[in-house]
């Protein structure tokens, strides 16, 4: 019987074969209190709410999570993110729409996702240094493992994203 996941959204019903079903998320309710402890922190730090929708669809984006690239864009719209920006933001590198801070953290973000291609990503390195401070990487790091993580969960979950008619 189809269940609600974490945020609310309709979970299908697993499939007997798959090999690792996550478990309810009331099984461990303090890992998951423990994660919201972390999103508020992050939520508390200076980032900017662009810059952070920026990064969750992002990090969504590359995790391929379609609940979480909704939630994303859905929380980005509301914190007055613009369409366009929200719809490029897969070809930043290409793209005049963001700044060079964005930029930096766009490519920062791809790197912690990336760890193996770490090496085609030296070149953004001196970007990185140059436009975010020690602690807004410490920040961002932080924000990108524990979006990541999400993502990790609502996939495992097979969380489905809800659509609306005005989608």
């Amino acid at each position: 019987m189809p269940v609600l996941n974490i945020v609310g959204h309709l979970q299908p019903e697993r499939e007997a074969n798959t090999m690792s079903p996550i478990p309810s998320y009331t099984t461990r309710p303090e890992a998951i209190k423990g994660l919201l402890v972390v999103e508020r922190m992050i939520n508390a730090s200076v980032w900017q709410h662009p810059l952070s929708g920026l990064v969750r669809l992002r990090v969504s984006q590359m995790s391929g999570c379609a609940s979480c690239m909704k939630t994303s864009v859905v929380e980005a719209r509301a914190n007055g993110e613009a369409e366009m920006r929200l719809f490029m933001v897969s070809a930043w590198r290409k793209s005049i729409l963001y700044s060079v801070k964005e930029r930096a953290a766009l490519a920062l973000t791809e790197a912690l996702i990336n760890g193996e291609k770490r090496e085609e990503l030296r070149g953004d390195q001196e970007l990185i240094k140059t436009q975010l401070k020690d602690y807004e990487i410490v920040n961002l790091t932080v924000m990108v493992g524990t979006i990541n993580l999400w993502n990790r969960l609502q996939i495992d979950a097979r969380a489905v994203h809800v659509t609306q008619p005005s989608d």
